[in-house]
């Protein structure tokens, strides 16, 4: 018995702290795709489109094992439909690896389902940006790059000057437009270190927002010494207000609240298109 199987005090932590376990360990077999079936009455309902994501770029890596029950009727999947439903759209795909339990009852198969869904915890921004980086994904070391050269740093709890957390939508800026980004990028991380504070993701959104929809952009030298004028902090409480206001976010209300912000007290106004 390991170390890590017991208690301080030398106790088997099975007894100590009456850990239980249920059923019996399944069987990994490979089954013919035809044969699995789907109770619906405890499945969540099936997503198109990720199920067609799956199947364009399948990969039996990410697929691992379906987790299936051996009823008298037949076997059904309790997690893996949408892996099945991907199978089901490749004539290459004939049969899939599947860990196989018997099943005493639907409600054990639900409580499966249940545990199986719950306690698996959802990969964060972070890890699937780290994940893709390391994979070779061109976008994602594009964004590393354009932050390394503006002096970010990634973080989950972002609240000091020349860090950033907002990572989905750097990709999506970059994705976008590349050229766009890595400008919005930089004017964003130069007013926040100005005000020593953290990159928002209001104030990237927003500025990326103007920066493609007011005539020049940040290519005009009058919005872009408003903007300065103004501020990071004065920008993101600005795109507040107008969150607040229209009781929703988003870029283009973010962008509206900026340049309402900009435009105070001047009689040639910007206005967004």
């Amino acid at each position: 018995m390991s170390i890590g199987e017991l208690g301080a005090k030398g106790v088997n932590k099975m007894a100590m702290y009456r850990w239980r376990e249920s059923g019996k360990p399944g069987t990994l077999e490979w089954v013919n795709k035809e044969e699995l079936r789907i109770d619906q009455s405890y499945q969540r309902d099936a997503n198109d489109s990720k199920s067609t994501a799956i199947a364009r770029d399948w990969s039996w890596m990410s697929c691992g094992a379906l987790i299936v029950v051996r009823r008298p009727s037949g076997l059904f999947v309790v997690d893996g439909q949408h892996r099945l439903f991907a199978a089901m759209r490749r004539s290459d795909i004939r049969q899939l690896p599947c860990i196989i339990f018997e099943s005493a009852s639907v409600v054990d198969e639900a409580s499966g389902f249940l545990g199986a869904n719950t306690l698996r915890k959802p990969l964060t921004s972070f890890d699937k940006h780290k994940a893709r980086y390391v994979s070779g994904d061109e976008l994602a070391i594009f964004v590393e790059s354009c932050l390394a050269e503006c002096g970010l740093e990634i973080r989950k709890k972002c609240d000091t000057a020349g860090t950033i957390k907002c990572l989905t939508l750097c990709m999506t800026l970059a994705g976008q437009s590349r050229e766009a980004f890595k400008r919005c990028l930089e004017f964003s991380a130069m007013l926040s270190r100005i005000d020593n504070v953290a990159v928002k993701e209001r104030l990237l959104d927003g500025i990326f927002y103007i920066h493609n929809h007011v005539s020049n952009g940040l290519d005009d030298k009058r919005l872009v010494e408003r903007l300065q004028l103004i501020g990071a902090n004065g920008l993101v409480q600005a795109a507040g207000k107008a969150s607040a206001y229209h009781a929703r976010g988003g870029a283009k209300i973010w962008a509206q609240g900026m340049i309402q912000e900009v435009n105070k007290s001047l009689r040639h106004k910007f206005e967004i298109s």
